[in-house]
C-alpha cells in the first residue's frame, strides 16, 4: 500500500495543478467557472455510483438490515456496492471495519467500489467545495485490506476476519498519503478500541511509510503548503539554521521602507511602494521604538487624499492595499481618526500614533533556532534585530522567515551542506540559493 499511497499522492497533485491552470484560464468567467466545475463533477460521481451500484448483485439481508443500502433490490435484500459508495465514507468505513460482516460484502463487490471510488476521489481534489482527503484516504486503504482479507480467507489461512485486513490497509494507506505514524496507529486503535491492534499497524505503518517516502518527498498536505505558498513554519527549524545568527536571517528591507515617527505624504508614499514589505520598523535617532502595518498607513492615505488636504501625482502607481488586511480594521479606523486630525494641524502624519510600540528586539548575534521559536511558537510577527547598544540593525518578520527556511530546506534536500567542512569553513558550507 505504500507504493500505492505514494501514486496516489502524485496523482491528486496532477489534477489540482491541473485543475487549477484550467479555472485561471477561466478566470474572467469566475465565480461562474468554479460553480460549473463543481455541479458538472457532481453529476458525474452520482451517476458513476449509480450505475456501479446497478451492476452489483442483491444479497439477501442476513444480520442488521441498518447497516446496508437496499437501493434497487426487493424487501429483505440489500445492494453490497450501494453500502459502500451510496453512503457516507465515515459510514463506509464503518462497514468495512466490522468484524461481523464477512460474509456480507464479497470480493468483486469490493473491487468495483475500489476502482470507481479511487478515480473519482483522485478527479475530486481541486473542486473549489468543502471536502477532505482524510476519510477518503481511510477508505480507499480500508477497501484494500478488505479484498486482501477476503482473498486471505478464500485461498490462505484465514488467520483474521477481513474488518482488521481492512483497519491495517487504511492506516497503510493514511500513514502514506499523509505521511504520519505515531497519530495514525493512536486514530484506528481508537476506532477499533481494540489495544492488541497496536503490534500488526505499527508494522504496517512503518512499512508503508518507508516506501511511500522513497517516492515521495513530502507528503499530500505538506506539498500542497509548498506550491500554494502558503505562509506556514514548521514547528521546528530546519538544521540548516543551527549555524547561523539574527543578523543572517534579517529581511532585505530597503531604505524607504523605514519611517521616522513623524512623516510627511511623501515618505509614507514611498515606504508603500516597497511591495514585499508589509511591516514598517519606526526609528528615531536610529532606535526602533515599533512596526507599523500596511493597512494602517494605507488607510491614513486614503483620509489625507479624501480631506484635499494632499493630491496623488499623476501618472504614479497607488500604492498596493494589504490582502491580509482582515484582522486591522480597528487599525485602519484609528489610523483614519489620526490622519484627519493631522491634515488640520500640519502637514505630516505622526506615524508614532499608529505604532505598536514595545516591540520584540534581538541581539543580532542570538542563533537562529533560539529566535525561530519566538515566530513559529509566540506567533510574533515581526522584530527588530538590534546590537549591543541597542542599534537599530534590521528586521525579521514572519514573511521573511518563511522564505528563507524554505531556502534552508531546499538547500539541505540538495545535499547542499557538506557536514566534513570544519569548524572555521562553516559559512562555507552553507550554500543557500538567493531568493528570486
Amino acid at each position: 500500500i505504500g507504493p500505492f499511497s505514494a501514486f496516489h499522492t502524485k496523482a491528486c497533485l496532477a489534477v489540482a495543478a491541473a485543475r487549477q491552470s484550467v479555472m485561471k484560464r477561466l478566470s474572467s468567467y469566475e465565480p461562474f467557472n468554479k460553480m460549473a466545475d463543481a455541479v458538472l463533477y457532481g453529476g458525474i460521481v452520482a451517476l458513476t455510483y449509480s450505475l456501479v451500484a446497478l451492476s452489483a448483485n442483491c444479497k439477501h439481508t442476513a444480520q442488521d438490515a441498518v447497516q446496508f443500502v437496499r437501493y434497487d433490490c426487493e424487501e429483505g435484500k440489500y445492494n453490497p456496492v450501494a453500502s459502500l459508495l451510496l453512503t457516507t465514507s465515515e459510514g463506509a468505513v464503518k462497514r468495512l471495519f466490522s468484524r461481523h460482516d464477512a460474509n456480507e460484502i464479497h470480493f468483486r463487490n469490493e473491487l468495483l467500489a475500489f476502482l470507481s471510488y479511487t478515480s473519482l476521489n483522485i478527479g475530486l481534489t481541486g473542486v473549489p467545495v468543502p471536502s477532505g482527503n482524510f476519510t477518503g484516504s481511510m477508505l480507499i486503504g480500508g477497501l484494500i485490506g478488505r479484498m486482501m482479507g477476503a482473498l486471505v480467507r478464500d485461498y490462505g489461512p484465514g488467520m483474521a476476519v477481513s474488518g482488521v485486513y481492512a483497519m491495517v490497509g487504511s492506516a497503510s494507506m493514511l500513514a502514506g498519503f499523509k505521511q504520519m505514524a505515531v497519530a495514525v496507529v493512536v486514530f484506528i486503535t481508537g476506532a477499533a478500541n481494540d489495544l492488541g491492534l497496536i503490534p500488526p499497524l505499527m508494522l504496517a505503518v512503518t512499512i508503508s511509510l518507508l516506501l511511500n517516502k522513497l517516492i515521495n518527498e513530502r507528503g499530500f498536505d505538506e506539498e500542497q503548503i509548498l506550491r500554494k505558498a502558503i505562509p506556514f513554519l514548521p514547528p521546528e527549524p530546519p538544521r540548516l539554521m543551527d549555524r547561523v545568527v539574527a543578523l543572517d536571517l534579517r529581511d532585505d528591507l530597503p531604505s524607504e521602507a523605514t519611517l521616522e515617527p513623524e512623516a510627511d505624504y511623501r515618505s509614507i508614499e514611498a515606504a508603500l511602494q516597497q511591495d514585499k514589505v508589509d511591516c514598517f520598523p519606526v526609528l528615531k535617532d536610529n532606535i526602533c521604538i515599533g512596526f507599523t502595518t500596511r493597512a494602517r498607513l494605507q488607510a491614513a492615505l486614503e483620509v489625507w487624499q479624501a480631506t484635499g488636504f494632499v493630491e496623488h501625482p499623476p501618472g504614479v502607481p497607488r500604492p498596493k492595499a494589504n490582502s491580509d488586511a482582515g484582522g486591522e480594521q480597528m487599525g485602519k479606523w484609528i489610523s483614519a481618526t489620526v490622519a484627519r486630525e493631522s491634515s488640520f494641524s500640519g502637514n505630516v502624519l505622526p506615524v508614532k500614533r499608529l505604532t505598536e510600540r514595545a516591540p520584540y528586539t534581538i541581539l543580532e548575534d542570538m542563533p537562529g533556532p533560539r529566535l525561530y521559536a519566538l515566530f513559529a511558537k509566540a506567533g510574533a510577527k515581526a522584530a527588530c534585530v538590534i546590537s549591543e547598544n541597542g542599534q537599530f540593525r534590521g528586521m525579521i518578520s514572519r514573511k521573511g522567515l518563511i522564505s528563507t527556511a524554505r531556502r534552508y530546506e531546499e538547500a539541505s534536500d540538495q545535499a547542499q551542506y557538506d557536514e566534513t567542512i570544519a569548524d572555521e569553513d562553516e559559512e562555507q558550507s552553507l550554500v543557500i540559493p538567493s531568493p528570486p
